[in-house]
């Protein structure tokens, strides 16, 4: 059913749609169902506009809902949930759902998982799935990472530094939620320290603008304006050998002629 929901060919949509209204209709209650139907629903809002599209999505998150108030012990529904209102920009609903999916003991379903392809965490649940060795953990770690970063732009620091640390003991060596830290780190003015977390888990994102340009940021505040210089130089260096990547290394050179003038 799977296959033919994600396939390009004609009429696979069609066929599975018919097919999940089926098997949905014949065990209502099945969670795996229900979670299928609200995420297929959820992937056909892009072709909605207007008035059609926001009908289209409060009808999907009604049904992700339902199916995370059936099984409140599936951390897989709730971060399904999560999801879904961070593609409507409901920031304060989001957490919510984050903070109860860090609750949930168990992840039933996980082939039925939606997230950001670009998110290491669900990148590496994809993966366990994939080898047979998937664990929960790596789920909670990214929930409390995002959580973090959702902390931090409310401006709660203390708050993103704790949910950045649950994450990290979980998956340290993944790095969205060591960037946390950092930034969390130097709003706080705790540049020294702020610059020794991103310093250290450099390694685990090599190739990510925003973690370089934020340990920068601290090494500047830190008064190690010399060596902030020479990594955004260094930056510039990596970033010119991407075609794609030129702009961004633009920046990292006015950024270095900046420090050094």
């Amino acid at each position: 059913l799977m296959q033919y929901a994600s396939s390009d060919a004609p009429g696979h949509a069609e066929h599975a749609r018919w097919t999940l209204e089926t098997a949905h209709a014949a065990h209502p209650g099945d969670a795996g169902f229900n979670i299928a139907r609200a995420a297929m629903d959820f992937a056909a809002i892009d072709n909605c506009s207007g008035a059609a599209r926001e009908a289209a999505l409060r009808e999907t998150l009604d049904r992700f809902r339902d199916c995370a108030t059936a099984n409140p012990e599936n951390t897989i529904c709730w971060l399904n949930l999560a999801f879904v209102t961070r593609m409507a920009k409901a920031a304060p609903a989001e957490r919510r759902f984050l903070e109860l999916a860090l609750e949930a003991p168990r992840a039933e379903h996980g082939g039925l998982l939606m997230g950001a392809r670009r998110d290491p965490h669900y990148q590496r649940w994809r993966e366990g799935l994939a080898l047979g060795d998937a664990s929960t953990g790596i789920l909670w770690a990214g929930a409390a990472a995002r959580l973090a970063e959702l902390h931090l732009k409310a401006g709660e620091t203390g708050a993103a530094r704790v949910a950045a640390e649950r994450s990290i003991a979980l998956a340290g060596d993944l790095a969205p939620a060591h960037l946390c830290m950092g930034r969390a780190l130097l709003a706080e003015g705790r540049a020294p320290e702020a610059a020794e977390v991103l310093r250290a888990s450099l390694p685990l994102t090599a190739l990510d603008s925003a973690h370089r340009n934020a340990l920068i940021d601290a090494l500047d505040a830190a008064g190690a304006r010399g060596e902030a210089a020479d990594l955004a130089g260094e930056s510039a260096l990596i970033f010119d050998a991407w075609t794609a990547a030129h702009e961004v290394a633009r920046a990292f050179r006015m950024r270095a002629e900046a420090l050094r003038g």
